[in-house]
C-alpha cells in the first residue's frame, strides 16, 4: 500500500539507524514517522498499515533465510530490526493474535540464527496468549515456541508446545505440522535419554516425510535421528545417518543444513581419532558458518578445529587464543593450517 510504503520510507530517513533525520524526539524511527504522518489524523490505520508492511516483509524474507540469499536477506532484516519489533508491539497493543502468530511463524529463523532466542519466545508466548482454540495461525505460533524453548534449553516447556502442537495437527490433519512436532519430542526425548522414545518419533517423522515427498524434511529428520545415536554412543550408526543428511542437505543446496551436518561428522571422527577426516568436516564447517554470518557456529567450529589440535599434540598458542576469543573470527580461521 502507498501509506505503508510511505511510513517505511520515513523510518529510513529517522535517527535510529544514526543518520540524523527532522525528528528531533529519540528512540525508534517508526515512532518519528507516525508521528509525523499522524498530524494528519488516522495514526490507527497507519500503525496497522505499517505493521502489514513490515510483516509481509519478514514473510518475504522467509523462504530466503537459507540457502544462497540467506546472508543478504538477513542483513537487509537486521537494518529493519527497529521497525520489525514496532510492528510486533502494534500487533500487540491491538491484541491481534493472528497478526502475531504469523509473525512469529515467518521471524523463527531470523531470531534463530542471531540468536534472539529470548526475545523470539516471548513474542511466541504473546501471541498464544493472543490466540484461542486451534488452526493453522497458532500451530505456527507453537512450532515458533517448542524450537525456541529447545534453542534455550528449556525442555519442559518444548514439551509443553510440542505435546500440544502434536495433539493438534492429529486432530486437525495436519501431517506437515505432526512431522515437525514429532521431531521436536524426539528432541525432548533425546534430552531426557529416553531414547527409545526419541527414535519413535524421528522414525514416525522420516516415515511422513517420504510420504509428502519432502526431501528438506527427512534430511531434517535423518540429522536428529544422527544426533540421537551419537548421544548413546552409536557412533557408526551416527556416521552414517550424518552423512546421509549431509547428502540430502548438498543436492538441495542448504548451507545451514550442511553447516551442522559437518560439523557433527568432524566432532565424530574427532572421537573416533579420525583427525585428518575431522579437520576437513570442521574446516568445511567454519567456511559455511563465515558465509551465513553465523557467529555461533562459528565459534563452535572454531573450539572444535582446537580439539583436533590438542588430540594431535599440537599446542600451539592459536588456539589458546582463540577459545579466549582475543582474535577477530576472520584472521583466527587463518591460524589454522590442517
Amino acid at each position: 500500500a502507498a501509506d505503508a510504503r510511505r511510513v517505511a520510507r520515513l523510518c529510513d530517513r529517522g535517527g535510529g539507524r544514526g543518520r540524523g533525520g527532522p525528528c528531533a524526539r529519540p528512540g525508534p524511527t517508526r515512532e518519528c514517522a507516525l508521528e509525523r504522518l499522524a498530524e494528519g489524523g488516522g495514526a490507527a490505520d497507519l500503525r496497522r498499515r505499517h505493521a502489514d508492511h513490515f510483516l509481509e516483509l519478514v514473510g518475504a524474507a522467509e523462504p530466503h533465510l537459507r540457502g544462497k540469499e540467506q546472508r543478504a536477506w538477513l542483513e537487509r532484516l537486521d537494518e529493519e530490526v527497529d521497525n520489525i519489533r514496532g510492528a510486533l508491539d502494534d500487533a500487540a497493543e491491538r491484541r491481534d493474535g493472528e497478526m502475531l502468530a504469523r509473525f512469529t511463524g515467518s521471524a523463527l529463523r531470523l531470531w534463530a540464527i542471531r540468536g534472539r532466542f529470548r526475545e523470539g519466545l516471548a513474542w511466541c508466548r504473546r501471541a498464544l496468549e493472543l490466540t484461542s482454540g486451534m488452526g493453522p495461525s497458532r500451530r505456527r505460533a507453537l512450532r515458533s515456541a517448542a524450537w525456541l524453548a529447545f534453542l534455550q534449553g528449556d525442555i519442559a516447556a518444548l514439551d509443553g508446545y510440542a505435546t500440544e502442537g502434536l495433539e493438534a495437527s492429529e486432530r486437525e490433519h495436519a501431517p506437515e505440522d505432526e512431522m515437525y512436532f514429532r521431531r521436536r519430542l524426539g528432541d525432548a526425548a533425546v534430552e531426557r535419554e529416553a531414547y527409545d522414545d526419541g527414535v519413535r518419533h524421528y522414525a514416525r517423522s522420516i516415515e511422513l516425510a517420504r510420504d509428502l515427498h519432502d526431501r528438506e524434511a527427512e534430511a531434517a529428520s535423518l540429522s536428529n535421528l544422527a544426533e540421537l545415536e551419537h548421544s548413546r554412543g552409536a557412533l557408526e550408526r551416527a556416521r552414517i545417518l550424518y552423512e546421509e543428511a549431509l547428502a540430502r542437505y548438498r543436492e538441495l543446496g542448504q548451507p545451514e543444513g550442511m553447516l551442522v551436518n559437518l560439523q557433527n561428522l568432524g566432532i565424530v571422527s574427532l572421537a573416533v581419532d579420525r583427525t585428518d577426516d575431522a579437520a576437513a568436516y570442521l574446516r568445511e564447517s567454519l567456511i559455511r558458518a563465515q558465509e551465513l554470518g553465523d557467529a555461533r557456529n562459528v565459534e563452535d567450529s572454531i573450539e572444535h578445529l582446537a580439539g583436533v589440535a590438542a588430540q594431535r599434540r599440537d599446542l600451539r598458542p592459536a588456539p589458546r587464543l582463540l577459545l579466549r576469543r582475543r582474535l577477530p573470527l576472520k584472521a583466527a580461521a587463518q591460524l589454522f593450517k590442517f
